[in-house]
């Protein structure tokens, strides 16, 4: 499982997630790309100490770096698994919240294609739905849907600061609706209390209304 975590960490790029598995319901991910990455450090040149350090003295030097590399790589793996999990869950909950405000205000998001790059040059179209679906609409015709949760990351961050910001100017026009809602429900209710005030004077002055 930590495994599948530092893969998933590690890679940046998901163009093959999408390019090699076009289609409606389709389930099986593609493997991811492999990372290459440079090597920053360079090993110490051992030749260089021979002269003044014992060859055992040396050797033990450079078991005991090795053994503090060991230890390090195994303490960085298990904060990178513990933060890995954490994001996991972060981003449950928040797919949870955008879907039930999404279905509250029974709206949908026409994302842009070019805020998604990722996604590869054959993309038609993206759509965000109430339900808290990406879909993804190849040239081709093919679609591609799921949970917005079940993307990478970098794709579902990169939605929400698409959507996060529409979010917010659509709940405030929803909000400037309902207010003037409110005011003309308001002003009906008043005309009809004013209507029963003449009514009840009637009754009490002995006329029966009609």
């Amino acid at each position: 499982m930590n495994s599948q975590l530092v893969n998933c960490y590690m890679a940046e790029k998901t163009e093959e997630l999408f390019k090699d598995s076009k289609g409606e319901n389709i389930q099986q991910q593609s493997p991811l790309d492999e990372t290459y990455l440079p090597i920053t450090s360079r090993p110490q040149n051992v030749a260089a100490g021979m002269q003044s350090v014992g060859l055992n003295e040396r050797s033990e030097e450079i078991e005991g770096r090795f053994q503090e590399s060991l230890k390090t790589i195994s303490e960085e793996t298990s904060q990178l698994v513990q933060s890995l999990v954490e994001e996991r869950e972060l981003i449950r909950e928040l797919c949870g919240l955008l879907a039930q405000t999404l279905k509250s205000l029974r709206i949908s998001f026409s994302i842009p294609v070019e805020c998604l790059t990722s996604l590869g040059v054959e993309t038609k179209q993206v759509r965000l739905d109430k339900n808290a679906h990406l879909t993804v609409v190849w040239n081709d015709g093919k679609v591609w849907s799921r949970p917005l949760e079940e993307y990478h990351p970098a794709i579902i961050l990169r939605v929400l600061l698409v959507v996060t910001p529409e979010l917010e100017r659509m709940i405030a026009d929803c909000r400037r609706s309902v207010g003037r809602r409110i005011s003309i429900l308001e002003k009906v209710k008043r005309e009809l209390k004013s209507v029963q005030e003449v009514f009840a004077s009637f009754d009490r002055g002995g006329q029966r209304r009609p």
